[in-house]
């Protein structure tokens, strides 16, 4: 009986070890340039095998976000690549046109910055175990 007591206490160790309470931070990194990535809405599963919760919230639209953010100026053409503190299983790039449309451009976190000058807004959409979390940008280029 103790046995089997010990091995479940280190099977919900060994579930909960690999959570993350927190959502990832995100940088993108064009030529040597590093640019912090602003979270807005997600939601994110946290708890044990037997006990979860899930935290959601809500946020601005990537482009009414972008109205308060740093712009980053940054080179025409370049390559801009996605990373965060805990990979992600997946990620979805887009490129927003105005406040209701939007170019869906990477699903790989790479993509190649456009070549006219102006302001563009990125959303980055981080998928992991835990949940999703949307990541805005705002570029000069």
């Amino acid at each position: 009986m103790r046995f089997l007591v010990s091995v479940g206490f280190l099977l919900l160790a060994a579930c909960s070890s690999n959570q993350m309470d927190e959502p990832p931070t995100g940088t993108v990194q064009v030529n040597d340039q590093e640019i912090d990535l602003k979270s807005g809405a997600y939601q994110w599963d946290q708890g044990t095998l037997f006990f979860k919760e899930t935290e959601s919230t809500d946020s601005e639209s990537p482009t009414e976000m972008a109205e308060s953010m740093d712009k980053k100026k940054v080179q025409a053409e370049a390559e801009a690549e996605i990373s965060f503190s805990e990979q992600a299983e997946d990620i979805q790039v887009y490129l927003w046109k105005n406040e209701k449309e939007m170019e869906h451009i990477s699903e790989e976190g790479r993509w190649i910055l456009p070549s006219e000058s102006g302001e563009y807004v990125y959303e980055m959409l981080g998928q992991w175990p835990q949940g999703e979390v949307s990541y805005t940008l705002v570029v000069v280029v």
